[in-house]
Formats: C-alpha cells, structure tokens, sequence
C-alpha cells in the first residue's frame, strides 16, 4: 500500500495549487481588464475555468475558457473557448493528443486540424491575455524540460514556435514577490512569467513590446464554482 501511493504520488507533475486565482490586466498603466481562473484535481484531470473581461480602445471582449490536463505530464488533453466580442461569440473545442489537435467550431461543419510547427514535441496553449495559459506555463516547461513547444491559438487554428529564452535579462515588474523567478518566452512577441521557483505559482505576466502587465491581485484555496 506505501508503495502503491508512491507511485501515484510520483504521478502528478508540480503545478500550481488547486484554488481560484484573480488577476488585473494592465497596459500603459491603465486597467484594461480581469481574469478569474479556477484550478481543481479531479478525475477527469487537472480541471482549469478562467472567465475574462477586457476593454480595449476598439473593442468589448469576454473570453470563457475550460481546459483540461493530463496530472502526470500537463500537457493538455481537452480545451473550449467562448470568445465573445462586442456581444457576438465563437465557440471554438479542440481534442488534444500526441497524434494532433483537432478543432470544431460551434454553428461550423467540419473538423480542422491545427499542424505543429516542425521540431517541436510539446504543444501548449498560450494565446491572447488568457491566463489560464500562463498560469501553467512554467510548470508545463519544469515537466517536459522543452526548450522550445508548439504555443497553440485555438482563436486562429493554428500553432506557433515559442522558445525558452534564458537570456533575455527582463526587467522585475513591481511589487512582486522577491523569490520570484522569470520565465522568459520568444516568439512572435515575446513575454516573461514571474513565478514562484516552489510553488508554481504566477504573480505576474509582462510583455514589454504591448507595454502590459498582468498581475495576481488575490488567491484563494478555496475553488469557486
């Protein structure tokens, strides 16, 4: 029997802990937005629902998100997004596995599949300001040590190339923990997660080139239906 919770213990991935997690969206200084995410253990995997709302210049937009991971390798198993602008949504599910991704929009015939850029082994989704992605990110890298991973965007079917980036030198974002470290991301725009090195847990997003700053502004153990 010890033996045996060993082994299941030896099966989950460190992540960050189950429990609901808000966040601000900031650009320029300005609140532009917030974030809930919820993360649970369950059965069906680890369990991720993030609710959104942003208010850009040219645009209303909420997002709702539910995703699930595989406990052992976090790589992501299951994903439906609600993207919702200026009152109109898009449903987009995909299905998730080292064969492929597969997508369906809601109200769309047909199945798309999303190709994984050439030479990468690890596909994760990481899109827009959707923190449900970089909440996971640090951990999802710590699990597969990948030095580079497919970033998916189910809103545009497709997948691109991100990399690990040790040298980017980013700078701290204020009022963060002071054990924080970064993770620092190239891509098609590049971005550094600060997040606890214990833990797992991610107090801040920032992304130099669009001048914003997503920050942890309350976590609670208690999850939130």
């Amino acid at each position: 029997m010890i033996l045996a919770a060993v082994l299941v213990a030896a099966a989950v991935a460190a992540a960050p802990p189950d429990g609901t997690y808000s966040y601000s969206l900031e650009q320029s200084s300005a609140s532009i937005g917030s974030a809930t995410v919820t993360v649970k253990h369950a059965d069906a995997g680890i369990v991720i629902h993030e609710t959104q709302d942003l208010k850009l210049p040219s645009s209303t937009r909420s997002y709702a998100i539910d995703e699930t991971l595989d406990p052992a390798t976090l790589s992501p198993r299951s994903y439906t997004g609600t993207y919702t602008q200026d009152g109109t949504p898009a449903v987009v599910r995909m299905a998730l596995a080292a064969s492929g991704v597969r997508a369906t929009i809601d109200g769309v015939s047909g199945v798309s599949s999303v190709t994984l850029p050439p030479g990468t082994r690890s596909a994760y989704i990481v899109e827009l300001s959707l923190l449900s992605g970089y909440l996971f990110l640090p951990a999802q890298v710590n699990a597969s040590h990948a030095s580079k991973f497919a970033a998916v965007v189910p809103s545009e079917l497709t997948a691109v190339v991100n990399r690990v980036d040790n040298n980017m030198n980013p700078i701290r974002p204020a009022n963060i923990p002071g054990q924080d470290v970064s993770l620092s991301i190239g891509g098609a725009v590049d971005y550094d997660i600060w997040y606890d090195p214990l833990s797992f847990t991610v107090h801040a997003v920032s992304v130099p080139t669009q001048n914003a700053v997503f920050r942890l502004t309350k976590y609670s153990a208690e999850v939130k239906s």
